[in-house]
């Protein structure tokens, strides 16, 4: 059991932590570095400067705290395949972490498992994604965060593929819309587990069954 309260307050500061990361790593970059035109992979790989620093922030640590989140947030509803997923996608991005792309040697075996991670992450979310919303709309409680969820994802997916032949000039902003989709992905489940504490009138949830449970029986938020 862990106190839900500060947890999800911890992991909403790591995910703008990670974000503030990839944008001062970028900036810092005197090599012409763009967010339109260069791979985040970039600011992480063999031959960028501070290289550790970024793939403990940018990857490793949100990926290993976005894991552990959803394995603690399955705990509260009988479905738990979406959850076992999103957990799936932040180990995956923290694979992407510890194996850093080599831009000039993109079939080196590090390079291949940073792009396993880096892609299998998002295929990862976005398959928990759609299984999400019908586990969440399970528990009343978690029901008005379904919607929003849903549409971060489904508006995330169709620019992703499709901004880099819309618009060749900037091939790397359905990335950088990636990113920042799926960490307002994580953000709007912390808040609600956060404001869930709160309601509950403590620290913890309870734990001899889950919310989605309680609300199955009628019981109240209160306890």
């Amino acid at each position: 059991m862990y106190k839900n309260r500060y947890f999800a307050a911890a992991i909403s500061r790591m995910v703008l932590l990670s974000s503030c990361t990839i944008l001062l790593m970028a900036a810092a970059r005197t090599d012409g570095y763009s967010h339109l035109t260069k791979a985040v992979s970039e600011l992480g790989s063999t031959d960028a400067p501070h290289k550790g620093l970024f793939n403990w922030l940018g990857y490793m640590v949100p990926g290993l705290l976005i894991a552990w989140f959803a394995y603690g947030l399955s705990a509260q509803f009988r479905r738990k395949l979406p959850f076992g997923l999103l957990a799936a996608s932040g180990l995956l991005l923290a694979l992407a972490g510890a194996f850093p792309m080599d831009m000039d040697h993109r079939s080196a075996a590090a390079s291949v498992l940073h792009t396993v991670g880096s892609v299998g992450s998002g295929v990862a979310w976005l398959a928990s994604a759609s299984l999400m919303s019908r586990a969440l709309r399970s528990a009343s409680y978690w029901a008005s965060v379904a919607r929003p969820l849903a549409v971060v994802a489904w508006t995330a997916a169709p620019l992703i593929v499709l901004l880099p032949v819309l618009l060749p000039a900037a091939p790397a902003l359905g990335q950088r819309i990636a990113f920042v989709s799926y960490f307002v992905f994580v953000l709007l489940l912390a808040g609600r587990l956060y404001g869930a504490a709160q309601v509950q009138g403590a620290a913890h949830f309870p734990t001899h069954k889950p919310l989605a449970e309680q609300d199955a029986n009628g019981t109240s938020a209160q306890g």
